[in-house]
């Protein structure tokens, strides 16, 4: 985030950094952390990430500065992408939202 930016506003940013879109950013759906350990029970990765539901604005999709792809999927295909658990959990979360 930079200074005084707002999540939603950072959000908003990342989302067009990454993906060169432009999106309303609306409510939270998930404030998920993820700690996850060495084996000497060091912390490896700690990550505090905030989900929220956007929605389109305009632009083209696609993947730019560290996003490796960027493409819209059906909710039906979710299936289909290496995703954990909690990333399906999350998308489908901020589906019903909408």
């Amino acid at each position: 985030m930079n200074d005084g930016e707002s999540l939603k506003e950072a959000a908003a940013r990342e989302v067009k950094e990454e993906c060169d879109i432009d999106v309303d950013v609306r409510d939270l759906v998930k404030l998920y952390e993820y700690i996850e350990r060495d084996k000497d029970d060091a912390v490896k990765y700690h990550y505090i990430v905030f989900d929220f539901m956007a929605e389109y604005r305009s632009g083209e999709l696609k993947a730019l500065s560290d996003a490796r792809d960027a493409l819209w999927v059906d909710m039906g295909d979710l299936d289909r992408f290496d995703l954990t658990d909690a990333a399906r959990e999350i998308i489908r979360e901020g589906f019903v939202m909408r």
